[in-house]
């Protein structure tokens, strides 16, 4: 039984199961896009890396809350740093190390396209 079989399994659906499908589901969506950016889960990551050292059970509620904060668009700067410090600090797993890779990408255009906003709002 795969990681993605045990999972809908379960018959206690937590956050943590919701969010663990949840990534599950773009790793899929990741290997089966198109070649040329999906704009789907790893799209810049080695997806070797990702095939050998990825375990879905590894990921923790850190990783959940500030995937949360992403999603809805909540995120801050200081969210992401301590976030990345809690990651990159600690002996931390290849799991996160990807999963991390995965929300600096995502933050990034978030926080430009804030600060472009910023930026035209002080000028008007």
């Amino acid at each position: 039984m795969n990681e993605q079989e045990k999972l809908q399994g379960a018959e206690n659906n937590t956050g943590m199961e919701v969010f663990r499908r949840e990534v599950l589901g773009m790793i899929e969506a990741k290997k089966n896009a198109a070649p040329g950016g999906s704009g789907h889960f790893l799209e810049n990551t080695n997806e070797r890396r990702v095939n050998s050292e990825f375990n879905i059970d590894e990921l923790t509620e850190a990783d959940k809350d500030i995937w949360q904060k992403v999603k809805d668009d909540s995120v801050l700067e200081s969210d992401f740093y301590a976030y990345k410090n809690e990651v990159l600090s600690s002996e931390s797993l290849p799991t996160r190390e990807i999963f991390y890779a995965f929300i600096a990408n995502k933050v990034t255009p978030i926080f430009m396209s804030r600060e472009l906003l910023e930026r035209k709002a002080g000028h008007e």
